[in-house]
């Protein structure tokens, strides 16, 4: 297989199961976590790769503590864990899709970008259905970025986008991914 295409959950694993299935290919799964401001759980500050690489924030780096990148570490072992029902295949010369529900910062799809960058591919596409402007613009610099809506509106939330943007539950993601396999 020359591509491959990796999700990141749990919002990209929907995402990927379709592209998987217009493709005729498998999905597998790829983490990447943001690293929490310690004030809002939900306002990242930066970003970590399965594979090491992380990606801050410049004007919070000194928020960024070696208690925190463990926390961050230990989220993505468990995670894989949950999640990951076959390894990664190997990369090198392969044209690897990274799909996510949504990118706001940037800084987990950055983070995934380098780390994935580590292992050789052909190429990395992002795959989105929806991004904030300024993000595709800086991510677009470095991959190919595909996205159904690049929005200059200001960017609150991904969700904004969406119908329905529930948190898919472990059940769901477990579900698609097992359909999958």
């Amino acid at each position: 297989m020359t591509t491959v295409l990796l999700a990141l959950p749990r919002g990209g694993v929907s995402i990927a199961s379709s592209i998987a299935k217009v493709l005729n290919i498998d999905f597998n799964i790829y983490i990447s976590k943001k690293i929490p401001h310690p004030d809002n759980e939900e306002f990242a500050i930066g970003a970590m790769g399965e594979f090491g690489e992380m990606v801050i924030d410049p004007f919070f780096s000194n928020l960024i503590t070696s208690k925190t990148i463990k926390e961050t570490k230990n989220k993505i072992e468990s995670y894989i864990k949950q999640y990951r029902k076959k390894p990664i295949e190997n990369l090198d010369s392969k044209t690897v899709i990274l799909v996510d529900d949504g990118i706001a910062t940037g800084l987990s799809m950055e983070a995934a970008i380098k780390d994935i960058q580590k292992l050789h591919p052909k190429k990395i596409i992002v795959a989105t259905p929806v991004i904030a402007e300024d993000t595709f613009e800086k991510l677009n610099k470095t991959v190919p970025v595909i996205a159904l809506i690049v929005s200059s509106d200001p960017f609150f939330s991904v969700g904004r986008y969406y119908e329905d943007f529930h948190q898919l539950s472990d059940q769901e993601v477990e579900e698609i991914i097992s359909d999958e396999q």
